[in-house]
Parts: structure tokens; sequence; C-alpha cells
């Protein structure tokens, strides 16, 4: 399922200093990567990893000065946006399961749940949640309180929807990430904070937003 450089630079709409011709067949993280592999950095102070990562290929914001010596660069406008759309077509697909909530699941009495949803093994969705037609959420995701999760989505493993949250249609949160508050994940006094900008976040397909 490898992809070339240029197929990649192409997919993301960046600007590629490297071998077009070079295949990479996976997506890691900085430290994780090797040579086969694309990795990403958004912000300044990942430098320090992004300077010492195996990857092969290096996602970077467009005034990134440099990578590794043996690392190609994708300059793009949106590295965020950029990875997911490298993952999409590098990572297999996870299995679809079929519709219908797990035993072992948690959903509250108020919850509403659309047609066809699969809400998997010790997930949990909170009271007043509704979550749209044909959604997954998958094994120990969480949808807390008051959570709005539109149709087509698929909630991966121990993603944390947080309570107010609205998520647009066909959205794919990552693998234990959480969905409405900043990076450490810890309730400020403020109140619901993405990124560190108050209110509850909504999120429509290819964007997220804070409101408020």
């Amino acid at each position: 399922m490898g992809k070339t450089l240029g197929e990649l630079a192409d997919l993301v709409g960046g600007c590629l200093e490297g071998d077009p011709a070079r295949t990479v067949q996976g997506v890691a993280g900085l430290q994780e990567a090797g040579h086969g592999d694309v990795a990403f950095v958004a912000i300044p102070r990942f430098k320090t990893l992004a300077s010492a990562t195996k990857a092969g290929c290096l996602i970077v914001p467009l005034k990134w000065r440099k990578g590794p010596p043996d690392a190609a660069l994708i300059r793009v406008v949106d590295p965020n946006r950029a990875m997911a759309l490298v993952a999409a077509v590098l990572c297999e697909p996870l299995p679809v399961p079929k519709p219908g909530v797990h035993p072992n699941a948690v959903v509250a009495p108020s919850a509403v749940l659309g047609r066809g949803v699969h809400v998997g093994a010790c997930a949990v969705v909170g009271e007043k949640v509704r979550i749209g037609d044909r959604t997954r959420l998958r094994a120990g995701a969480i949808v807390a309180d008051g959570a709005v999760v539109g149709a087509d989505c698929d909630i991966y493993p121990n993603v944390v929807i947080r309570e107010r949250v609205r998520l647009g249609g066909r959205g794919r949160p990552g693998e234990d990430t959480a969905t409405g508050y900043g990076r450490d994940r810890r309730r400020r006094r403020t109140g619901r904070l993405r990124d560190g900008g108050p209110g509850p976040v909504r999120r429509d397909a290819d964007r997220t937003e804070g409101e408020g």
C-alpha cells in the first residue's frame, strides 16, 4: 500500500523537497518512525525530536527551516490536515463493526442513538448525548454528557469526546485523543478549552473551532 513522495505531495498540495520517486509505506510518530515512514511536526517545540527522527519523510509547516539530512520534506499550510490525508491512504482501514450495542458498553437512558450505530465494548455514552446514523464508537471510546456526534463518524478506541462538544458528520478522531479540551486534557477553571481557547468545540467535517 506504499505511495511515492510525489504522489503524497500532490495529495496534500504541498511542496516536496526530496526524491518524488521515493516510496514510503506507513506513518509513525517522530521517535518511532523509520526510513519507510512519514511523520509530521506542526509546532516549533518539537524541533529537537524532528531533527533526530529517522522518518523517510517529514510533513512540516511552510516556514520550517530544515529537517534531518536523510529525510525528505513536504511543506504544507496545515500539517495536521496533511498528515490525516496521508494516513488515510497509507494505513489499512479498520474493520467495519456491525450495528448494535456491546453488552459491556454503557449507554445513558437519555442518550439518543441513530440508525445503524455501533457502540463497542467498554464504550461510554453519557446523558443527553446524540449519536448520528451509522456512526461507530469503537472499544473504550467515551462521548461525555451533552455531546453531539454527527452521522457516519468513526470514533476510534479510547477517544474522548468531551461535554457539549459537537462533532460534525464523517469525523475521524484518532486513537487516544481528546476532543474539546487542551492537549493535556485537564479541565481549566475558565471552562472547556481547545488549545487554550474558551468555549465548547464545534467540529464541522474538515475544521474545528471554538464557540463563544
